[in-house]
């Protein structure tokens, strides 16, 4: 006959596995769907790791252009523009990027060449 220790040892040792996993699993799927998105007071650049695709979305109808730069291993990658300005829609660029990578997004301006700070994040 089973003890009652053994079935609560048991039992304890089941939710335990259970904790030790449930993180491990998460953690990896959090690092592939990463998200990283930079802001100035009239637009933003995102980076989406799943797939790897980077946005410039303009929010200001001011006649600027807003620019997302990405950069990977600390070199610029690639660039793009909201080309319809604050209209819906945003200026769109795909790449392929091991995961993994260590990578930044940057938000400009076109015509006269500010930047928000590089964020940081991972494709």
């Amino acid at each position: 006959m089973i003890s009652k220790t053994a079935i609560r040892l048991t039992t304890m040792a089941a939710a335990l596995g259970i904790a030790v996993l449930a993180p491990a699993t998460a953690s990896a799927a959090s690092v592939k769907d990463e998200t990283i998105r930079a802001y100035m007071h009239d637009g933003h650049a995102t980076f989406k790791g799943h797939g790897e695709h980077l946005y410039a979305c303009d929010e200001a109808f001011d006649g600027d252009t807003i620019v997302a730069k990405l950069w990977v291993d600390g070199k610029l990658r690639a660039k793009v523009e909201d080309e319809n300005g604050a209209a819906a829609g945003c200026g769109h660029f795909d790449d392929a990027i091991k995961d993994g990578t260590k990578v930044a997004v940057q938000v400009c301006h076109k015509e006269d060449g500010s930047c928000s700070g590089r964020v940081y994040g991972t494709a």
